[in-house]
Protein backbone atom coordinates (compact mmCIF):
# COMPACT_ATOMS: atom_id res chain seq x y z
CA UNK A 1 0.00 0.00 0.00
CA UNK A 2 2.59 2.39 0.70
CA UNK A 3 4.47 1.74 -2.80
CA UNK A 4 1.49 2.91 -4.55
CA UNK A 5 0.55 5.96 -3.77
CA UNK A 6 3.74 7.62 -4.58
CA UNK A 7 3.42 4.82 -7.67
CA UNK A 8 0.01 6.51 -9.11
CA UNK A 9 1.35 10.11 -8.37
CA UNK A 10 4.53 9.94 -10.18
CA UNK A 11 2.73 7.76 -13.14
CA UNK A 12 -0.11 10.78 -13.43
CA UNK A 13 2.18 13.76 -12.55
CA UNK A 14 5.08 12.50 -14.96
CA UNK A 15 4.26 9.67 -17.10
CA UNK A 16 1.15 10.38 -18.85
CA UNK A 17 2.86 14.42 -19.79
CA UNK A 18 5.66 12.65 -21.08
CA UNK A 19 3.41 10.06 -23.17
CA UNK A 20 1.23 12.87 -24.91
CA UNK A 21 4.99 14.71 -25.59
CA UNK A 22 5.75 11.77 -27.72
CA UNK A 23 2.66 11.10 -29.58
CA UNK A 24 2.43 14.97 -30.52
CA UNK A 25 5.84 15.03 -30.97
CA UNK A 26 5.47 11.96 -33.55
CA UNK A 27 2.41 13.61 -35.44
CA UNK A 28 4.09 16.32 -35.85
CA UNK A 29 7.48 15.25 -37.24
CA UNK A 30 5.77 12.06 -38.86
CA UNK A 31 7.93 9.50 -36.98
CA UNK A 32 7.72 6.86 -34.33
CA UNK A 33 8.44 6.91 -30.33
CA UNK A 34 11.40 5.13 -30.71
CA UNK A 35 12.93 7.60 -33.85
CA UNK A 36 11.78 10.71 -31.38
CA UNK A 37 14.53 9.81 -28.52
CA UNK A 38 16.66 10.82 -31.62
CA UNK A 39 16.30 14.53 -31.70
CA UNK A 40 18.60 14.95 -28.70
CA UNK A 41 21.73 13.36 -28.85
CA UNK A 42 22.02 13.05 -25.05
CA UNK A 43 18.99 10.98 -25.05
CA UNK A 44 20.77 8.10 -26.62
CA UNK A 45 22.79 7.47 -22.93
Amino acid sequence: GAFFVPYLLVTFVGGIPIFFMEVALGQFLKAGSINIWNIVPLFKG
